[in-house]
């Protein structure tokens, strides 16, 4: 560790014990360890980010990215200092991990951002739909989504389509996968306020019935299925959740092929605000699970959750009396300040709370992360205030600060919901809120529409 010039003899002896020497001399530069004290991105257009690194024993010598970039990707070093480093990385999407040695910059870490395994769907034909589009899409608001990863939809601006419709707008849908390449790297999709909501019956009935959440038919894109009828989520997990894959899991020889979720709310303010708080999620061990459940009600999941939530060593609060559960029957801030999951049976308590309980009787205070579950038939069937229906909805969760949540479009009967006995687990093992939900949802083809950030995570991933 000491510079200089300095002579050296290499001997070398073979079997018999003949010998010979070899002489050369060795330089011996010694550099100065790098050291970072910051960085700093901001993003230009076009679409370029600009990542500054301060810090100090720089040489000031020109140095060199010392990565193979992915296809596509381009960076270059635009400026070289003694303090300071400016590269450029072109699209704003890539995200970088670096550390500088000996005046160069090696790069420790290149990935693709689980960002862009993303597709977001938004209308044309809707106002609100490109306002949330760009917004989440913005690399200084969202999380900066590549184009080819945003399709503008040509639909109709209503919540509910036809079947008809919605076979032409899937067609629309699969066609813009395979045309930009994208039809195996996107593993989620995102669906903005404004695309259709639900697809009407035209036949069948009860769980035989070919209505369905549009979102939820998304899910099976490219699968050749019988439209009638539910269909078995080959991704809901009671004993062995796993990070979704596209493709990767099939049931009765049909494939989920994403998970989907929107980004949605009453008013366009709710939606962004909702996105604000799936980017800045909560993370403490201090959140809680409220399980509100009910002596007449049979066919919820309430009870038996209870001791798996405790076997996990989460916080879990259960009340299986006929106390409608809201932070004031509580009475206690430590829980009731802190709510990240909440199940209940809503409108079907006995008492009934009434149809604005969420607004007006809950009364938690949700972290950011927080999502909602119920047993009410009809708590997802718009995202329209003027159009609320008679049950508590997840536009009034969110409108309360939640995040995101399972709602039902048309009825979903009772082994539709969400399991409670679930989500809220994967939620805390580091599963994110897309993955969470749709590993505790036991059909896809169906009624259910999830909402919020796909990637919002509120613990890390257990693996």
């Amino acid at each position: 560790d000491t510079a200089g010039d300095y002579s050296i003899m290499l001997r070398v002896v073979d079997d018999d014990g003949a010998e010979d020497f070899l002489d050369d001399s060795l330089d011996i530069t010694v550099y100065e360890t790098p050291e970072i004290t910051g960085i700093k991105v901001t993003y230009e257009d076009p679409q370029k980010v600009t990542w500054t690194i301060t810090g100090s024993g720089f040489t000031d010598t020109e140095g060199e990215i010392v990565s193979d970039l992915p296809d596509g990707w381009d960076a270059e070093i635009v400026s070289w200092a003694n303090d300071e480093i400016v590269c450029r990385y072109d699209p704003y999407s890539m995200d970088v991990t670096a550390k500088v040695v000996n005046g160069g910059i090696e790069t420790n870490e290149w990935f693709i951002p689980e960002s862009d395994g993303i597709l977001v769907i938004y209308n044309i034909n809707s106002t609100i739909s490109g306002q949330i589009k760009d917004y989440y899409v913005s690399p200084v608001t969202g999380r900066g989504i590549p184009p080819e990863h945003v399709m503008g939809l040509d639909a109709p601006d209503a919540e509910t389509v036809n079947r008809d419709t919605y076979n032409s707008l899937k067609d629309d849908i699969e066609l813009w996968l395979m045309s930009y390449g994208v039809q195996y790297e996107v593993k989620y999709i995102v669906t903005c306020k404004g695309v259709p909501l639900r697809v009407s019956k035209v036949n069948g009935s009860g769980t035989t019935a070919d209505f369905a959440c549009f979102d939820s038919e998304l899910c099976v894109l490219f699968e050749t299925y019988d439209i009638l009828g539910r269909k078995s989520n080959a991704y809901y997990s009671y004993s062995s959740p796993r990070a979704f894959h596209p493709g990767k899991y099939s049931y009765g020889g049909l494939a989920v092929n994403y998970i989907v979720t929107r980004l949605t709310g009453y008013t366009y303010e709710e939606v962004t605000g909702m996105i604000d708080r799936c980017l800045d999620p909560y993370t403490g061990d201090d959140v809680w699970h409220i399980l509100d459940g009910d002596p007449d009600i049979w066919y919820d999941y309430t009870d038996a959750a209870e001791p798996l939530f405790l076997a996990d060593g989460l916080n879990v609060y259960y009340d299986g009396t006929n106390i409608f559960v809201t932070a004031a029957t509580i009475d206690d801030v430590s829980i009731s300040d802190h709510v990240m999951t909440y199940t209940g049976n809503g409108i079907h308590h006995s008492p009934n709370p009434g149809t604005y309980y969420i607004i007006n009787d809950l009364q938690f205070t949700y972290p950011n992360g927080a999502l909602f579950n119920s047993y009410e038939s009809f708590n997802g069937t718009t995202f329209t205030w003027e159009s609320h229906s008679g049950h508590g909805m997840v536009g009034d969760f969110i409108r309360m600060g939640g995040c995101g949540g399972i709602g039902h479009v048309y009825e979903p009967y009772s082994d539709g919901v969400g399991d409670e006995r679930l989500i809220g687990r994967y939620y805390e093992r580091g599963y994110n809120l897309a993955e969470a939900q749709y590993l505790g949802l036991r059909y896809v083809s169906w009624t259910e529409v999830v909402v919020g950030e796909p990637l919002c995570r509120i613990a890390s991933w257990d693996g």
